[in-house]
């Protein structure tokens, strides 16, 4: 008796250790390994508001161009125009692009336009002469599609241009009596034109 209880213990130990075995492999069986992959990159981004296609001068009237204005190297200023006025209602004019090359959207923060100094032929900037001359002098900078003038806050997107037109003229309203005995020298005609970044307008794409 003891002899047959002896084998049955062996029997029941290897049973249990068989459905642990069993047991163990099924669970393994059941092992799944999930992984994410991928990368990023980032564009070239950069800032650049300039000057491009400077037109040649257009003339009204007996206007002579004395000198023709260029972009310079950075393609940030125009300047060396020299225009002559002969007679009332003479003008001259240029046209030229505002570019937004960068990838940032780009607004007209700030424009300042200079103060016209006229100086007759005698070095006078307060004559009779050089005061009628400064009256009739007329200085705008306008959007050449539409009209309008160039404004604080007007936008550009990132990729874009405007076509801007410059005109200098001598007032049509000028009477006999106004028209200088000298010549005088007008000055401080000159715009500036701070543009700073748009945080309204996206990246690339603009509005």
């Amino acid at each position: 008796m003891k002899f047959k209880n002896t084998n049955n213990i062996i029997l029941l130990s290897s049973l249990f250790l068989g459905v642990f075995l069993f047991s163990t492999i099924v669970w393994a069986a059941f092992t799944t390994t999930l992984e994410i992959n991928g990368s990023v990159s980032v564009v070239k981004q950069g800032w650049d508001i300039h000057f491009a296609n400077l037109s040649s001068v257009n003339l009204s009237g007996d206007a002579i161009e004395a000198s023709n204005p260029k972009i310079d190297s950075s393609a940030t200023k125009i300047s060396d125009y020299s225009i002559k006025f002969i007679t009332p209602a003479d003008s001259a004019s240029y046209t030229f692009d505002i570019v937004n090359a960068g990838t940032f959207g780009a607004k007209l923060s700030t424009l300042t336009n200079g103060t016209k100094i006229c100086t007759d032929g005698n070095g006078n900037t307060n004559s009779v002469d050089a005061n009628n001359v400064c009256e009739n002098i007329i200085y705008e900078l306008k959007y050449t599609s539409t009209g309008a003038n160039v404004s604080e806050f007007d936008t550009l997107k990132a990729g874009d241009k405007v076509n801007v037109t410059l005109t200098i003229k001598y007032s049509n309203d000028v009477t006999t009596e106004k028209l200088p005995s000298t010549e005088v020298l007008v000055g401080g005609l000159s715009t500036t034109l701070v543009y700073t970044q748009d945080t309204n307008v996206s990246e690339t794409t603009g509005k």
